[in-house]
């Protein structure tokens, strides 16, 4: 699935605790407060946004390994997803 079509499929919200917060105002940071919110919504509306150094992507759900933040979606999902962001290969 591609970044436009996951946003209309799914629709990610702001962040309201970071006016300033990236992925375009929709990541939530992996501590704090922010953690907290993310953990009091259901799995099926979270994704994981992680990066490995070469690759970036978001993955449905919740997990703790490579993640770099979190995104909560309106819509949940139901089956596993993975979304390409980039790669190092896109700067070239």
């Amino acid at each position: 699935m591609d970044e436009g079509l996951w946003e209309v499929t799914y629709k990610p919200i702001k962040n309201h605790l970071d006016d300033n917060a990236s992925l375009d105002g929709c990541m939530y940071e992996t501590y704090g407060d922010e953690l907290d919110f993310v953990k009091a919504q259901p799995n099926e509306n979270i994704w994981t946004y992680c990066d490995d150094g070469e690759n970036g992507w978001l993955t449905s759900g919740y997990h703790f390994v490579n993640r770099l933040g979190y995104v909560i979606c309106e819509k949940p999902f139901t089956d596993e997803h993975e979304v390409h962001l980039y790669s190092v290969e896109d700067f070239d």
